[in-house]
């Protein structure tokens, strides 16, 4: 099933991913994670369901060759409790830790484009497209919840939910100043 070499940049990157929330939840003052925040319409705890189960989507794809996003468990339990949400970032970590998946595994992937659950399209797609896909979502995520956590009076860390993109023009702009 291809050459066997393992997809260690985009691992890596998303393990950082899942350690850099798992940093942000764990000093969230008690009670802000399942807060709803009415300028967003979620809470924390729902942007991070929201990205763990894109994680979980790509991970059983490995066995089912199929990545299928809309279809999740949108477990409450992790959208409510922090300690649900933390024990599944180092399940995933785990997972990530030990995957030995082939470069060029293909896959199909199934999206709706009219948010009806009888009318997909599928097409192809690889297990490296769809993590870098799962991680660049997940940042965008965390983006939200850098607002959220702000909004909430308990601001992230000021490189939380940047893009790798804007992480390098940043340091490059930085290089460019007098």
């Amino acid at each position: 099933m291809g050459s066997g070499l393992r997809l260690r940049e985009e691992i890596e990157a998303s393990i950082g991913c899942l350690e850099e929330l798992e940093s942000l939840l764990k000093q969230l003052p008690e009670g802000l994670y399942g807060r709803r925040v009415p300028a967003l319409k979620a809470s924390i705890g729902s942007h991070t369901r929201h990205i763990l189960e894109h994680f979980d989507s790509v991970v059983l794809s490995v066995d089912s060759g199929l990545v299928h996003f809309e279809i999740r468990a949108r477990d409450r339990r992790v959208e409510a409790e922090t300690s649900a949400a933390l024990d599944r970032i180092a399940e995933l970590r785990t997972w990530f830790e030990r995957a030995s998946v082939p470069v060029d595994a293909a896959l199909a992937t199934r999206v709706s484009l009219e948010g009806n659950l009888s009318d997909y399209v599928e097409f192809g797609t690889s297990f490296r497209r769809e993590l870098i896909y799962a991680f660049l979502h997940a940042v965008h995520h965390m983006a939200t919840i850098a607002i959220a956590c702000e909004l909430l009076g308990s601001p992230a860390p000021d490189q939380f939910g940047v893009a790798p993109a804007t992480r390098v023009h940043r340091l490059a702009d930085a290089k460019h100043r007098p």
